[in-house]
């Protein structure tokens, strides 16, 4: 039996995991995750109303179910993926090791007071979606408007969940942040790009959720198409978001903008001031600065601007093997980086599958240990298993439809732990 170690139990973890458990029938595969609970980005990143795409959990579930025996998980296990230590001790243990704990931090825009008067979008989305330990990121029930830094589908969805706070009542949201935005005096949201519409990173899935939530009242500011036929061809497979974008016919009293060649130069108490750019080539996408500012007034300020991680390994972008290492493997976004949809992911998974299931096709299965090597079974000693999970998640889903819930989601580890263990 081949063992394979997948440190990360997110969609790059779980969709690699997947396919290796479908396409040999000789894997034994592990999944190690830092939090008592699986499916990082998806349990923590997707919007909360969003419960279509985070039904991707139910799939992951029923591979591991149907493993046979073949699965296992370990939560509440800290593996630190830049000790030369634990990955020599993984690597004496597994045939593979898989890392996919994708990108943890918020890439930082690099503006005057952006330490004193912007907010990280993560920490927002991490509050509202029950991350443990996450806190209220900023103050909400006195602001009433907002800038949000970047256009892609995060910053839309904390638009919405700023906006259309009382449409979550029924979704996962945790309930300490929803009666926090149910107190917001949020009223107008400014989502800036510093490109132009051909740019926009969201997706027409989310935008038109969006204008379907807000009524249509969405103003766009410097959006237009020069050449919106030549445009539609050229971009076709955004031609559908570009003229949804054209169609809005919102004002300056709409409570939410979207706002178009607008480049972040400096963060005050005031507001963020703006550099204005203007199109040079539609076609490319290229924009340059027009000399101009503006101030766009602000109580509060969020920026989606990335992800990134320290000391990224350098993957092969077919394979993900780590600077030529065939046994140490990136998947997910460690390894292509923050882009796409839970989708992404998938499309992935089965590029690094793949590649690991030729490579173990031409070797005879080793007699590593896996879980049960001394240096393994030391690491997942206070670790949470399958079956501890699922204690948590009937828990979360027991409090949920008390409460006319998805479910009720455990912001403790503690509470975790505690329910989990409990006889």
């Amino acid at each position: 039996m081949f063992r394979i170690a997948v440190i990360g139990s997110g969609p790059g973890g779980f969709y690699t995991a997947q396919s290796l458990l479908k396409g040999m029938n000789n894997v034994k595969v592990d999944i190690f995750d830092k939090l008592p609970v699986p499916f990082g980005l998806v349990r923590y990143g997707i919007a909360p109303d969003h419960q279509d795409a985070k039904n991707v959990q139910n799939s992951f579930s029923e591979s591991f179910e149907a493993s046979g025996g073949r699965a296992a998980f370990y939560g509440n296990v800290n593996i630190d993926i830049h000790s030369s230590e634990q990955l020599k001790e993984l690597k004496t243990a597994y045939d593979k090791v898989i890392l996919a704990t994708g990108l943890p931090h918020a890439r930082a825009i690099g503006i005057p007071g952006e330490d004193d008067f912007i907010v990280p979008a993560k920490r927002f989305v991490e509050y509202y979606n029950g991350y443990p330990g996450a806190t209220p990121p900023c103050d909400l029930t006195s602001p009433k408007r907002v800038v949000i830094i970047g256009n892609g589908n995060v910053s839309l969805d904390c638009a919405r969940v700023l906006l259309c706070s009382d449409q979550f009542k029924e979704t996962d949201i945790s309930e300490s942040s929803h009666r926090h935005l149910l107190s917001s005096s949020v009223k107008h949201v400014d989502i800036v790009g510093r490109r132009g519409i051909v740019n926009t990173s969201f997706t027409i899935k989310e935008f038109r959720d969006l204008t379907k939530l807000l009524e249509g009242d969405i103003n766009v500011v410097d959006g237009q198409l020069n050449h919106p036929e030549e445009m539609k061809k050229y971009y076709s497979r955004k031609a559908r978001l570009l003229q949804l974008i054209c169609d809005q016919k919102g004002g300056e009293d709409s409570r939410l903008t979207l706002r178009y060649l607008r480049k972040p130069i400096e963060a005050t108490k005031e507001g963020l001031v703006v550099s204005v750019q203007r199109v040079v080539s539609e076609e490319k996408g290229i924009v340059e600065d027009t000399g101009r500012t503006e101030l766009l007034p602000a109580d509060q300020i969020l920026s989606s601007t990335g992800y990134y991680a320290h000391n990224r390994p350098k993957a092969d972008p077919e394979t993900g093997k780590i600077d030529g290492d065939d046994q140490l493997i990136a998947a997910g976004w460690l390894k292509f980086g923050p882009k796409g949809t839970v989708l992404a992911s998938y499309a992935d998974s089965k590029l690094v599958s793949s590649s690991i299931i030729s490579d173990l096709q031409q070797s005879e299965p080793s007699d590593r240990l896996g879980a049960d090597h001394p240096a393994i079974q030391k690491l997942v000693s206070d670790s949470v298993s399958w079956d501890q999970w699922k204690k948590i998640k009937s828990h979360e889903e027991r409090v949920g439809a008390e409460k006319g819930k998805v479910i009720e989601k455990v912001t403790s580890i503690e509470e975790m732990l505690r329910i989990a263990r409990a006889a």
